[in-house]
């Protein structure tokens, strides 16, 4: 991406008005850079390309390693998937966020417990009350 000031590509603008374009650049939020939603394709894409690109700056032997939220992680097993020679698997590790994977956990937990007596032991032995008998 070339970075434009008054239609010109900031290298080629006078040095007064480079300070001004970068100082307007400053100023600006960050997200009027990208038109995309931030949890398109694209998105996903793209920011995967810059942390590739940072992580073989940092390390070139280094897979890069992605954390992401569950929608965000569907899509980007898309990207692996369906672009296999440039994003495949081999290129990047994608993993589900903490919570998503405890949250998981948690169910399989309680799916297990629900029909295993547990809490009519507990009730039984005047440990707890449970709310299915109040409801």
């Amino acid at each position: 991406m070339i970075v434009t000031y008054l239609g010109q590509p900031i290298m080629q603008v006078s040095r007064k008005h480079r300070t001004e374009a970068i100082i307007l650049l400053q100023s600006l939020p960050c997200y009027l850079y990208f038109h995309d939603d931030s949890k398109s394709i694209g998105m996903i894409w793209h920011s995967m390309g810059v942390i590739k690109q940072a992580v073989q700056k940092l390390n070139s032997a280094q897979v890069p390693v992605i954390t992401l939220d569950q929608p965000l992680y569907a899509l980007a097993k898309m990207i692996q998937w369906n672009w296999k020679e440039s994003h495949g698997e081999d290129k990047y590790v994608i993993m589900l966020g903490g919570l998503h994977i405890e949250i998981a956990g948690l169910k399989v937990i309680g799916d297990w417990l629900e029909h295993s007596g547990w809490v009519e032991a507990l009730v039984k032995a005047l440990l707890t009350h449970s709310l299915r008998h109040h409801m």
